[in-house]
């Protein structure tokens, strides 16, 4: 059974073993792990420390990367064979159930989850599925097929939760909070500032109701769906995740094409992970009424309901946000 290659944010029996590896290791010398079978910040510690006591195991130039790898295994356990015969006891996969829901089209090519699943994560028997009923368990979120205006073909997504209606004679601009105005498409990057190589590729898609006029200072209810990849150096897996999101937008008048207020808070929920973020820098750019370059930096925030662990980091995005109006349906 091929091992996977732990970082922090990771959990599971073979963080586990790795934690008491690090005690046994250590033997006093470090305040002792706490063998909760998280990879939070006092394992990150431990394993730098150790990396940086066995040149070889983390970066070519012998500086600690905190992941750990076939380098750093070897030199932790020994007894390779030994260790990788209680991890593989311990990590066993979950029944496999009947695949139920196809996966939303919104990326080229399979959706492949790196590394050994998680418990409530199966792959389905076909290359190309992906049973994210199971993968969406913790949230009771369900797939159907969505038809966007402006797309010829329905996209199967979560159902957005501000359901689309008709607002008979409704004022140009004027909107009542409930109805969708538009609805977005955003793909871009994520990149956490500390550590840029934990920068992953998002989409979102989202329905937004608009709170006030339109045309002047107003503020935007958005909820919706992200999808993200893993990160860039190979860490973390594929993830999706509801979100809820008010944004403040243009406050103090725009320049132009150019929206440089407009600060925004969001609110998700990613399997048994609660996330909170807030971006006090928002800059949007309008190519056209379709079509915003968009960049913002803040900090974001989670919480492992499993875990009790709590953590914070400074986050930026870049992307593009792609915008369909929602008009009444004819009858």
């Amino acid at each position: 059974m091929a091992l996977r290659n732990l970082v922090q944010g990771m959990s599971g029996e073979d963080v586990r073993a790795l934690q008491n590896g690090l005690n046994e290791y250590f033997n006093g010398r470090r305040t002792p792990i706490d063998t909760t079978g998280y990879f939070g910040r006092n394992t990150r510690a431990g394993v730098d420390a150790f990396q940086q006591e066995n040149p070889g195991t983390g970066r070519p130039d012998g500086s600690p990367d905190g992941i750990v790898g076939r380098a750093t295994r070897r030199k932790l356990f020994p007894l390779a064979v030994v260790t990788t015969s209680v991890v593989g006891f311990r990590l066993r996969r979950p029944e496999r159930p009947r695949p139920r829901l196809l996966p939303p089209n919104l990326g080229p090519g399979p959706l492949r989850v790196p590394g050994t699943p998680q418990p409530g994560l199966t792959l389905n028997p076909q290359p190309l599925r992906v049973d994210w009923s199971t993968l969406m368990q913790p949230a009771r979120i369900n797939f159907t097929p969505q038809r966007f205006p402006g797309l010829r073909n329905p996209l199967t997504t979560p159902p957005v939760l501000l359901a689309p209606r008709p607002v008979p004679d409704r004022p140009t601009g004027l909107l009542r909070l409930g109805s969708v105005h538009h609805f977005e498409l955003s793909p871009g990057t994520q990149m956490v500032l500390q550590n840029p190589s934990e920068t992953s590729f998002s989409l979102g898609i989202q329905g937004v109701a608009v709170i006030g006029d339109e045309n002047t200072a107003h503020q935007e209810f958005a909820m919706g769906t992200q999808l993200a990849s893993p990160n860039v150096d190979g860490s973390g897996d594929w993830s999706i995740s509801w979100y809820a999101q008010i944004t403040d937008v243009d406050r103090f008048g725009a320049l132009g094409q150019f929206h440089y207020w407009q600060p925004y808070a969001q609110v998700g929920l990613q399997g048994p992970v609660i996330t909170g973020s807030v971006f006090p820098v928002n800059l949007g750019f309008d190519v056209n009424r379709f079509l915003t370059v968009s960049v913002a930096g803040g900090v974001a925030f989670k919480y492992d309901t499993q875990t009790g662990s709590v953590s914070a980091e400074m986050q930026g995005t870049a992307g593009l946000i792609l915008k369909f109006d929602m008009t009444p349906p004819s009858r």
